[in-house]
């Protein structure tokens, strides 16, 4: 009678372990397949400004905590965009729309780097075509009545646990993340633009 139990807890146990497994490898999947970056990170919530905090960490502001979906608009002209932006980079919201990092700030904050990822080959591929965006090209972010001008910095290749893209960068920034090569989640396309300037928002405005 003891060794039956014995087995039956054995084999509960080799059951509990494949479903963790597989709940594991499914979140890892799911991941790397959307663009963002594949590694889980902690996170810390501060207060304070983001300018004053040091150019290599991760955390979470108080006014990004609070961000909800649909509240800032990324507008890119020369890929013909117009796109929300969504709350976080989970697959759900990610399969609807671009997605804000959970350790990116908002625009207004100070020498920040808002962050945004988006499929480039699935659902909505917003970022398709977002190694065509070059020198001379405007980037607009539209937050809170107040419509921000960046301009294309540059674009490069980087490893899915290079966290560092989505850092402070010293100046006020908008980093926008995809996977690459299309079809692949192999590594991840990043295209920088520096902020210019700011203005409050006008409807009739040429966003060009």
């Amino acid at each position: 009678m003891r060794t039956q139990k014995s087995r039956r807890r054995l084999v509960l146990l080799a059951v509990g372990f494949l479903l963790i497994g597989s709940g594991i490898f499914y979140y890892v999947y799911q991941t790397a397949s959307t663009g963002s970056f594949g590694v889980v990170r902690e996170d810390v919530l501060v207060e304070v400004p983001a300018s004053e905090l040091p150019p290599d960490t991760l955390f979470i502001t108080g006014q990004r905590k609070t961000y909800s979906r649909g509240e800032m608009t990324l507008v890119i002209p020369a890929l013909d965009l117009v796109a929300a932006i969504g709350e976080s980079t989970e697959p759900e919201v990610l399969e609807l729309m671009p997605g804000l990092y959970e350790f990116s700030q908002l625009p207004g904050e100070g020498d920040v780097n808002v962050s945004i990822a988006a499929h480039r080959d699935i659902y909505g591929m917003e970022f398709y075509y977002l190694d065509q965006v070059g020198d001379g090209d405007y980037l607009y972010l539209i937050y809170q009545d107040m419509i921000y001008r960046y301009t294309y910095l540059d674009s490069k290749i980087v490893e899915p646990t290079a966290w560092e893209v989505i850092t402070l960068q010293g100046f006020s920034c908008l980093t926008l993340t995809t996977c690459d090569p299309i079809g692949t989640s192999r590594n991840r396309l990043i295209l920088r633009a520096e902020l210019l300037d700011f203005f409050p928002y006008d409807e009739e405005y040429a966003l060009t």
